[in-house]
């Protein structure tokens, strides 16, 4: 409704929704035909309110074409990405085509480089379009939208993009339209390098002060490094400690370069450390350390550092510990010093050369008294060309045992650990050896002892039974007395009981009395009484 050639805004409101949008379609094709004549019949300040009705409505999608693309990120190599023009047709319009150009940053305006037709369908690219483009992209249809895919990305990709619509409205009449977009393009770092300086095949020495350093493609927008040391398979993120450069343009890429370094110091903790430079980007997950190195990151080989000894060096024991033993133990001496390279050790007691053994152990075996002295153990390292002495003792003191040593002499031996080119003197048999020995002589002297006394008791019982036995006969006094014609030794002189007995009638059975000497033990006749009878009576001395 106009009043003195002004549409009045506010009278639209009471409208119905059907009129406005008769009235909307109308205005498109007053719009799209005859531009000017409808623009000069609304006032200018009605203008933007008359805009904002329209999107509210939607006579976009009711009359007219509309036509987007929207802006795509998309990262260099084979990573596909769409660059696309999506369409909506309105009530009565026909598409025809759509065109999708460009412009490089060096390009004054946008340069064809494909057409989609749809009368009949047909996807062509456009004859400035080089062999490489086509080989890397494809042109598709997918619904309403016309696609340009790009299988692999690079970076004269990153640029501005185009649609043009060409359709023909509802009221036949011919008609484009146009939507831009922008192809933001991210590029991965690539692989870094990572050297060392000084260089050195063999190792540093500790104090020594080595730099490394990393660079390498870090990717557009640029990226930075990361480095971790890693001591014990451990990594520790030392970021902190390098310094990085600013990033300058890889040459003949869209991406940039950097520069990282790093200076430590070497020290003993890092014998057999290694370092790693890892690149971080926002393509990328951000490295922790703890993932296996990959294409995005380098890491030195294992680095050795040569040390030598430190104030407390080298550390002297025993075992057993303590510095007093006895006769017959055997005692190891342990010299120690933590060193790259290994030291060299060297013993000595009391400050003697012809006592010495080499290697970190020295073994005492059957100590004697005459083993009891000042034993030192001499440590050697070489870093850098330098020699480096250190030295240390410990006192053994050798006491007698308690109860009686073995009958055979003990000889005190050194042995040195293995690899020892010292004379070693041959020692007794082991501990164990002796402990059976001195078994076996116990046992037989018991047995001994146990037999001596047994033959004392026996020895013992048997004189004592010979001592209450009948003493030898002694010999007669009148053993060589004959009842005939001997005259027997008797008390008595009595001449007739000597006839009587002398005389004495052979046949004839005669009594005898015969009696003996009453003394103990005494077999000495006191008479012998002959009454002539036929019987002797003899009477025997008590015992």
């Amino acid at each position: 409704m106009t009043h003195g050639g002004y549409v009045k805004p506010k009278s639209l409101f009471y409208y119905r929704s059907s009129a406005w949008t008769a009235s909307a379609c109308r205005l498109c094709v007053e719009i799209t035909g005859k531009t000017s004549t409808i623009m000069e019949r609304i006032p200018q300040h009605s203008v933007g309110l008359f805009s904002i009705f329209l999107l509210l409505i939607g006579v976009s999608n009711v009359c007219g074409l509309t036509l987007t693309s929207p802006d795509k990120t998309a990262t260099k190599g084979p990573h596909p990405v769409d660059v696309q023009c999506d369409y909506v047709l309105g009530t009565g319009e026909t598409l025809f085509s759509i065109t999708m150009s460009r412009k490089r940053a060096a390009d004054q305006s946008f340069t064809d480089i494909a057409v989609f037709r749809f009368n009949p369908n047909s996807s062509l690219y456009d004859q400035s379009v080089t062999q490489d483009f086509k080989d890397r992209t494809t042109l598709m249809v997918v619904g309403a939208s016309t696609i340009l895919r790009f299988d692999r990305v690079e970076c004269e990709d990153e640029e501005a993009y185009k649609c043009t619509a060409s359709y023909q409205t509802a009221g036949n009449t011919a008609a484009s339209q146009e939507a831009e977009m922008n192809l933001v393009l991210l590029a991965e770092p690539l692989t870094p390098t990572i050297t060392l300086s000084p260089p050195t095949s063999t190792g540093y020495t500790e104090g020594q002060q080595v730099e490394f350093q990393c660079q390498g493609v870090v990717g557009k927008p640029a990226g930075d490094f990361l480095w971790f040391r890693y001591r014990d398979n451990t990594p520790v993120d030392i970021t902190s400690l390098a310094r990085l450069n600013p990033p300058y343009p890889s040459t003949g890429t869209c991406t940039s370069e950097r520069i990282s370094q790093l200076a430590l110091n070497m020290s003993r903790l890092d014998n057999g450390m290694t370092i790693r430079c890892a690149a971080n980007h926002t393509t990328l997950t951000k490295p922790t350390g703890f993932e296996r190195c990959n294409s995005t990151c380098r890491q030195t080989d294992t680095i050795t550092v040569f040390y030598t000894f430190r104030d407390s060096d080298p550390d002297v024991s025993s075992n057993p510990s303590g510095g007093t033993h006895t006769v017959g133990d055997t005692v190891t001496l342990k010299c120690n010093a933590v060193t790259n390279p290994p030291a060299t050790y060297t013993w000595q007691k009391d400050g003697t050369v012809n006592s010495t053994s080499s290697g970190d152990e020295l073994i005492l075996s059957n100590l004697q008294i005459e083993d009891s002295g000042t034993y030192t153990c001499l440590a050697t390292n070489v870093v850098g060309g330098v020699t480096y002495n250190v030295s240390k003792s410990l006192n053994i003191n050798v006491v007698p045992t308690t109860t009686s040593p073995p009958t055979t002499t003990a000889t005190s031996t050194q042995r040195p650990s293995p690899g020892s080119t010292g004379a070693v003197k041959p020692g007794p048999p082991d501990d164990n050896d002796n402990t059976v020995i001195i078994a076996v002589c116990v046992v037989v002297g018991v047995i001994l002892i146990i037999g001596i006394i047994v033959g004392i008791i026996l020895y013992r019982k048997r004189k004592a039974k010979n001592d209450i036995e009948e003493p030898s006969e002694k010999p007669y006094n009148n053993q060589n007395m004959s009842i005939y014609n001997t005259k027997p030794d008797l008390v008595t002189s009595d001449p007739k009981k000597y006839n009587q007995y002398n005389n004495k009638n052979e046949d004839a059975l005669n009594y005898a009395d015969l009696q003996f000497d009453t003394k103990p033990r005494s077999r000495k006749p006191v008479a012998l009484a002959d009454n002539m009878t036929d019987y002797a009576d003899v009477s025997m001395p008590q015992v």
